[in-house]
């Protein structure tokens, strides 16, 4: 199918034409719409017009509205030169629609138009005529002056050269960059934009915001960000942008909005805000940001069902309204409370150690008073005056009554082999501390034997006895430990656990059964006889002992 001016004719007064999706082959010379001079409307979209002569669509003195988009045949020959001069002759037309035509090399370099103002260039090819290093497209939108609204968005732009933006007509108000791939973008070179309203920069891949535009000339009403990668706002950003009524920020990778994100006087003229569909951080860093939304007139999107948390876990997936601002107070700030918090952290630090520690402690003093005094440690078996030196819990009186009715009996009595037992009730000289009495008392015995219940070494003296026996066979390589285990429930500390795995035989357990105490006291006796080292594991004792 072509068109021919005949098939016009007694239409001379139409002044809309809609001729979409014929997809008529031909190329315009200005004489198929002959008879259309009042055609104010024309709707060629989907065709396969070529507009290659200077004279296309010239016959149409009165024509506004012209829609080309998706005539992208004769644009994808390749080797084929293509021209977009005919725009110079539609002295009249307002509005151009050239989307989804594949424009790129090889085609006009400048287009050309004394009255057009609303330019639609959707998915083209300005990716490859803006290629860094050629200046060849620079200006290909420079002589449209008075241009007001100028749509190249899904044009597969990663960044679009300064040049390119300085170059583009100071009559623009409306500019559309949404759907590019956009990863910086150069904010200073549209300064000269001083009617520049509206500014579209959607679904890009920017991470950063920031300008050196400080001079507040910018007349921007309207900035769309949403679907970026912005992780951050700074308020020297904003600040090149006085006048900003509407601020889009949703769909981003915002964690955290304090003071320092906008500019004061941005939150007196902005009447709209969404920053929604943000991972946003839930912490008193978030505070500020939580009391504003609260207190602010500011038209805020999807506050309540799209703002939510990201983190901490607690959170997470909950509504950024959940948190409490009062909560979060500028701990650097009251002096009072920091000074309050050290000396309460003080006072119960001090109290917890004096419980947990102070048999420790008292008995670190009287260790460092007997240095002081030169108190000489006792050397030589002529010096051991006991058998054994029997430590327990003299609080205990279970345990007590033990000790003085069953094993002094089987231990003190002529027909038992008598052994010379030390006992801290019976045998310790009274007037000396009880630190001095503990020191001799291990010193001038062959043996200690430590009576432990279940509570283990809830005693500071049998704590304190056992750390000097270990203390003893490092000085003397002499074990002289032997622990009786009243209580098979007794919870292993590490210094038992650490004792039972290099010598277990010097463990003795109170047998339930009474038959087998009989065999319990041999075994004790036995062992308050022989050297310890005999039980010790060959390399252990090689390395301990001897």
């Amino acid at each position: 199918m072509s068109l021919h001016a005949d098939h016009f004719l007694g239409m001379e007064n139409i002044e809309c034409l809609n001729m979409s999706y014929n997809f008529i082959n031909q190329r315009l010379d200005g004489t198929q719409f002959w008879h259309l001079a009042s055609l104010r409307h024309l709707d060629l979209s989907y065709n396969r017009f070529d507009l290659y002569y200077y004279l296309a669509l010239s016959e149409l003195p009165n024509l506004k509205v012209l829609n080309l988009a998706n005539n992208n045949y004769q644009f994808m020959m390749n080797g084929i030169n293509h021209r977009l001069v005919f725009m110079e002759n539609l002295t009249s037309l307002i509005e151009l629609n050239l989307n989804n035509n594949l424009i790129g090399l090889r085609t006009t370099k400048e287009l050309k138009n004394p009255s057009l103002e609303k330019l639609h260039f959707q998915k083209n090819l300005l990716h490859s005529m803006w290629l860094s290093g050629k200046d060849t497209y620079i200006t290909i939108f420079t002589n449209l002056t008075r241009l007001k609204y100028l749509d190249i968005s899904y044009n597969s732009l990663e960044v679009i050269p300064g040049k390119a933006l300085e170059n583009l007509p100071m009559s623009l108000e409306y500019l559309i960059l949404s759907h590019n791939q956009l990863y910086s973008f150069h904010w200073d070179n549209i300064a000269h934009l001083s009617n520049l309203t509206h500014l579209d920069l959607g679904f890009n891949s920017l991470t950063l915001l920031s300008s050196n535009f400080t001079s507040g000339r910018s007349q921007l009403t309207f900035l769309n960000l949403k679907y970026n990668k912005i992780s951050s706002l700074k308020k020297e950003f904003f600040s090149a942008y006085p006048k900003l009524q509407y601020l889009f920020l949703d769909y981003n990778q915002i964690k955290t909005i304090d003071r320092d994100s906008f500019p004061q006087a941005l939150l007196l003229t902005l009447n709209h805000l969404d920053i929604s569909n943000n991972p946003f951080d839930c912490t008193c860093h978030t505070s500020w940001f939580i009391k504003f939304l609260m207190e602010t007139n500011i038209t805020v999107e999807h506050l309540s069902t799209k703002m939510k948390c990201d983190a901490p876990d607690t959170m997470r997936k909950k509504s950024l309204l959940y948190m409490d601002p009062q909560s979060c107070q500028d701990l650097y700030g009251h002096k009072c409370f920091v000074y309050s918090t050290v000396l309460l952290i003080v006072l119960m630090s001090l109290t917890t150690i004096w419980k947990l520690f102070s048999w420790d402690l008292w008995y670190l003093s009287q260790v460092i008073m007997a240095s002081m005094r030169r108190y000489s440690k006792l050397r030589g078996d002529a010096n051991e005056e006991y058998d054994a030196f029997v430590a327990f819990n003299t609080k205990d009186h279970a345990v007590t009554d033990w000790v003085y009715h069953e094993l002094l009996e089987h231990l003190e009595r002529p027909e038992m082999n008598m052994f010379n037992l030390c006992l801290e009730q019976r045998d310790w000289t009274p007037g000396k501390s009880s630190i001095e009495n503990l020191y001799e008392a291990i010193y001038k015995s062959k043996k200690t034997v430590l009576i432990l219940t279940r509570e283990g070494f809830s005693s500071g003296l049998l704590r304190h006895a056992f750390l000097m026996c270990h203390q003893r066979l490092l000085d003397e390589k002499k074990d002289v430990l032997v622990l009786v285990i009243l209580d098979n429930k007794m919870k292993m500390s590490k210094y038992l656990m650490t004792r039972r795995r290099i010598c277990p035989q010097t463990f003795l357990n109170w047998p339930r059964n009474p038959r087998a105490h009989s065999h319990f006291w041999y075994s004790l006796r036995m062992m308050l006889r022989w050297d310890s080292r005999r039980y010790y594991n060959p390399h252990l004792r090689k390395q301990l002992i001897q």
